[in-house]
């Protein structure tokens, strides 16, 4: 039986990444590598979620033969992660409250607290859930209306128009033409311009099925990322006034890379299995571990990153220890 043990391991690696993209570890040894990891190495992290979602999404669905069934389980995957999304929401709602308390009091802070909650995340670091949802759901009914490769087409536009929007915004003509987009939405790097190509990949991906030689996904992964490196490097100087992280050749790239790891065969072993929730775990928690060190402590921006992956690895092996007795935490993970 297929094991996808070298998901599970490149999941743990993602949330490492993740954690460095909100901590900026090399701040101050130097700027050009804290660049390299926060800005090239760590964007791969959400197009690889992204894509290891569509790709099991398409598994399950693959394993139920009716329609009623399939859409069955699509919404009860979507639920699934919507109370994951709701709860930790409420964890650092007390968080939200001390940031307005603070600040000036305005409670047009909890009217913008709606507005991300729906588009952006309820906390900075979250917005990759919602996102998900949107995607996952989206993706299931463009597949059930299009062809494999239309769909790849539509939500590739999707991508490109949304990177020019985000990443390559600052020398876009006429940028005044996008004030009323971004006024309600906030973003575009959301469940339809970012997230549901990489899901209709990964899904795309699993409905092919068809395995290359680890060795050729390795160059091919190699090329990508040498050619994604240019890309954002070109950009190196952009203002970035509407963000960065979505970039073309992280496609490619990604694409490649979980090709490699899901052929990848890695003997069984227990820790494998967890790092899958572990990994989510330090990915939602660790916006708490960064707020409550940089409010205690003015740490050299390396240490800050350790600590903050210490204590979030601490926290997530504890919950989920916690979760063996007790089926109310494990509905957090």
């Amino acid at each position: 039986m297929k094991s996808y043990n070298a998901i599970n391991v490149m999941r743990f690696a993602a949330a490492l990444l993740v954690v460095s993209n909100h901590t900026y570890p090399f701040i101050d040894l130097s700027p050009t590598l804290n660049y390299f990891v926060v800005d090239i190495l760590s964007r791969l992290t959400v197009p690889f979620f992204f894509m290891t979602s569509g790709y099991f999404l398409a598994v399950k669905l693959g394993e139920r033969d009716s329609v009623l069934q399939k859409r069955g389980y699509v919404r009860k995957f979507a639920l699934k992660i919507l109370k994951l999304y709701v709860l930790w929401s409420l964890v650092y709602l007390p968080i939200q409250a001390v940031i307005w308390y603070v600040t000036d009091g305005d409670w047009l802070f909890w009217k913008e607290f709606v507005q991300k909650f729906i588009f952006a995340g309820g906390y900075y670091t979250l917005w990759y859930i919602p996102a998900l949802i949107f995607a996952s759901i989206f993706s299931y009914m463009l597949f059930s209306y299009f062809r494999p490769k239309t769909v790849l087409f539509i939500t590739f536009l999707l991508f490109a128009t949304g990177t020019m929007m985000q990443s390559y915004y600052d020398i876009l003509p006429n940028k005044e033409l996008l004030s009323g987009y971004y006024s309600l939405f906030l973003t575009t790097r959301n469940g339809l311009f970012f997230g549901s190509f990489f899901v209709c990949l990964g899904m795309y991906l699993k409905m092919r099925d068809n395995n290359k030689r680890f060795s050729t996904n390795l160059i091919m992964f190699v090329l990508s990322f040498l050619l994604l490196c240019g890309e954002v490097f070109n950009m190196m100087e952009s203002d970035f006034s509407k963000g960065n992280g979505m970039w073309f050749m992280t496609i490619p790239t990604v694409y490649f890379l979980f090709s490699m790891f899901k052929d990848l065969q890695l003997k069984n072993r227990p820790i494998y299995k967890r790092l899958r929730p572990v990994s989510f775990i330090i990915y939602a928690s660790h916006g708490f571990f960064i707020l409550s060190l940089s409010a205690l402590f003015d740490l050299n921006s390396l240490l800050f990153f350790i600590l903050v992956f210490i204590l979030s690895n601490v926290f997530a092996f504890a919950l989920i220890w916690s979760g063996k007795k007790n089926h109310y935490i494990r509905q957090f993970y």
